[in-house]
């Protein structure tokens, strides 16, 4: 028998295949955790985002509260303002009022409201619209 014979016995293949199947798993195992961490950052980068831009785009319309380019309108103003809302008056259209004279309501008022999660806004009395999502509360101070 000739015992210097190259190549690997059925044994070390075996233990070989075993420890490149560990190393193997831990890598899956790290790189799915790196994925993981990677897009619960994305999200909260993006809900920052939105909720800046959101807030950003409240505080301009804000700033009209009781705009009326034809002079002071007595109910041009800050309407309502909660821990969960706030809603105002302006005269966006220049046509002297903030009703419209066929039924009365307020058609250039803007409300912006917490609902569920969402952050909405609604003009001339419409239904909401989500301006950005995961808001717990409005607190304007």
């Amino acid at each position: 028998m000739n015992r210097n014979r190259r190549g690997f016995t059925l044994v070390e293949m075996l233990i070989a295949m075993v420890i490149v199947g560990i190393m193997g798993m831990a890598l899956t195992a790290f790189l799915r955790a790196q994925h993981q961490t990677m897009v619960r950052q994305n999200s909260g980068v993006l809900a920052t985002q939105n909720a800046r831009a959101a807030m950003d785009m409240l505080a301009r319309e804000l700033r009209n509260a009781g705009y009326s380019p034809r002079g002071a309108l007595s109910n041009a103003r800050v309407q309502a303002m909660d821990v969960d809302s706030v809603s105002w008056t302006a005269d966006m259209n220049a046509d002297g009022d903030t009703l419209d004279a066929s039924t009365g309501l307020w058609d250039e008022r803007v409300a912006y409201f917490v609902q569920g999660t969402s952050l909405m806004r609604s003009a001339g009395g419409g239904a909401g619209v989500a301006v950005t999502d995961e808001v717990d509360s409005l607190r304007i101070l």
